[in-house]
């Protein structure tokens, strides 16, 4: 028996196609892979959703007075003759609306620029030199207020109690001044960061005469 066996053996290990053998393992389904197969055949995945193109401002939507809901339209209701002469635009470039982040507490910008340009060496490791900035944001929110500026000092405006912050900004450590006023619905506020003029005019001064003439025209 045994030499029957063993005969049987070395046949089948000659023919291969005429034996058959028993493998200890489990089975597996057409079309996925078996004990040291490859990657399973199988119906394709679906396609991935393309995502949305972010354009810039997608994240924080620019609001228009109407949209914010204010009183007054803060790109037209100051113009650059209520500026000090010396600040104002020569080519009267008009004011842009700026994105708001929601963190801010107001929910309207439009600003107006009147920035000049900075001088530098390229032959020298030394920073650019020159105060040049000049821009002044006009700003509304429905719960906007003298209360919402940190660190401010009190102010009155027209007759209207209000709230000044003034500062510096920059490296250059340029003119910083925010004025924040209570109208009859929410507030509105003018600030101002005046590098450029602040030979000629005050941040703050300018900012509080911006706001006197904003409350001529805005109850």
């Amino acid at each position: 028996m045994r030499k029957t066996a063993m005969v049987g053996t070395l046949l089948c290990a000659a023919l291969l196609s005429g034996c058959t053998s028993t493998i200890v393992g489990s089975a597996s389904a057409p079309g996925q892979a078996g004990p040291g197969g490859g990657a399973a055949a199988g119906p394709p995945a679906p396609p991935k959703p393309q995502r949305p193109v972010i354009q810039l401002g997608d994240q924080y939507p620019v609001k228009d007075w109407k949209a914010a809901g204010a009183p007054f339209d803060n790109c037209t209701t100051l113009k650059w003759e209520d500026f000090p002469e010396a600040t104002r635009n020569p080519k009267g470039t008009p004011p842009k609306l700026e994105a708001v982040e929601p963190t801010l507490p107001y929910t309207t910008d439009c600003q107006f620029d009147n920035s000049g340009t900075i001088t530098f060496n390229p032959d020298s490791d030394a920073p650019p030199q020159g105060k040049v900035l000049f821009v002044v944001d006009v700003v509304w929110g429905p719960e906007f207020g003298p209360q919402s500026l940190k660190n401010s000092v009190p102010v009155t405006i027209a007759g209207k109690a209000g709230g000044m912050r003034e500062s510096t900004f920059g490296a250059a450590k340029e003119p910083y001044c925010f004025v924040v006023v209570p109208l009859a619905k929410g507030g509105a506020g003018v600030e101002v960061r005046n590098g450029r003029f602040s030979d000629k005019a005050t941040a703050c001064d300018i900012a509080k005469g911006l706001t006197e003439k904003l409350l001529s025209r805005v109850q």
